[in-house]
This record gives C-alpha cells, structure tokens and sequence, in this order.
C-alpha cells in the first residue's frame, strides 16, 4: 500500500455523504495516518490507518460524526497483499 501526500485542507471538496466541505490529513506517527473530511453542514469523517505490531496486518479505523452530534465507530483489520505496505 503506498500513501500519497494530499495537500491540507482541500476546499470545495464533494464529501461522500454529499456536501461540500475540507479535507486534511497528517502523519501522527511513523505508524499512523489520520484523514478528517468535513462537511460544510456540520457532518466530519475521520478515517485513521495505523500499522499493526504483526507484520504485513495494518488497522483502519473510521469515525462518522453527524451534525446531531451523533456517532458512529467501525474498525477494519486487514492484512497486505505481497508484502509491501
């Protein structure tokens, strides 16, 4: 898997949830990438990858905030195909 630099804060972004808004994104870590979209209604997305201590196994955690405050939590393990993350 090959990360590639976005550039912070990418206005007039079209959200996946269907509005407008920023992305941006930073290296937390040697170990872990955080993504935040935010929607210009109130809604984010925050997306975090982070290797795992196992080899070849990295963890994706995502984050939906709703403007009601509302919050959903999911978290995916998935292992690298061929060995190169």
């Amino acid at each position: 898997m090959k990360i590639v630099k976005t550039e912070p804060r990418t206005p007039g972004l079209r959200m996946h949830f269907g509005c407008s808004g920023t992305q941006s994104s930073r290296r937390v870590d040697s170990q872990t990438v955080a993504i935040l979209r935010s929607g210009a209604s109130g809604e984010s997305t925050r997306f975090v990858r982070r290797l795992s201590a196992k080899p070849k196994e990295l963890i994706l955690e995502i984050t939906d905030q709703r403007p009601d405050k509302h919050r959903v939590e999911r978290s995916a393990v998935g292992e690298t195909v061929g060995g190169e993350i």
